[in-house]
């Protein structure tokens, strides 16, 4: 009858929840790949790698509230051995004049500084992290307007980053 039929869903959704605590993946996220970076998205983040203003990007995310753009810095024939994440964003921070110091994330892989953008008029608020792969620097970033900028929900995004 009708009962069973909510217990059912009532225990469906309850494994469902049980599954995704242990997953670790964020809810309401899906996994994105690119090249040798995965990391949880938000769902409803759509690919717009495609256009022109972000053919800069190694990838390029976008919604109503924020985008998310990567881009990777190939070693080459560099030796970077010594070279950390925090080397990285120190030089990322210089050479694009930012007004910021970076920050190691407590028990996290990697290093992040905020920055701010005036674009059109608008104040925007940024997050990126930085991240070692065995062949490349990876800088992911969060930005968007100011109004709608979730520091915290945007860092446990960057937790979630893995480069190979």
């Amino acid at each position: 009858g009708e009962v069973s039929m909510k217990r059912v869903l009532c225990v469906a959704l309850c494994l469902m929840l049980v599954a995704a605590l242990f997953t670790g993946c964020i809810p309401d996220s899906r996994e994105f790949t690119c090249q040798d970076l995965t990391m949880d998205v938000p769902l409803l983040m759509k690919d717009v790698s495609s256009d022109s203003a972000f053919s800069k990007f190694a990838f390029a995310l976008d919604s109503n509230k924020v985008a998310i753009f990567g881009s990777r810095e190939a070693f080459g024939n560099v030796d970077v051995s010594d070279v950390t994440e925090m080397d990285y964003a120190k030089a990322l921070i210089d050479n694009n004049q930012h007004d910021c110091m970076p920050i190691t994330r407590s028990n996290e892989q990697y290093v992040y500084y905020t920055y701010e953008a005036t674009v059109d008029g608008e104040l925007y608020k940024y997050v990126a992290g930085c991240y070692k792969g065995s062949e490349a620097f990876w800088l992911v970033q969060f930005g968007g307007p100011a109004v709608n900028f979730e520091l915290e929900t945007y860092l446990g995004y960057l937790d979630t980053v893995k480069v190979s």
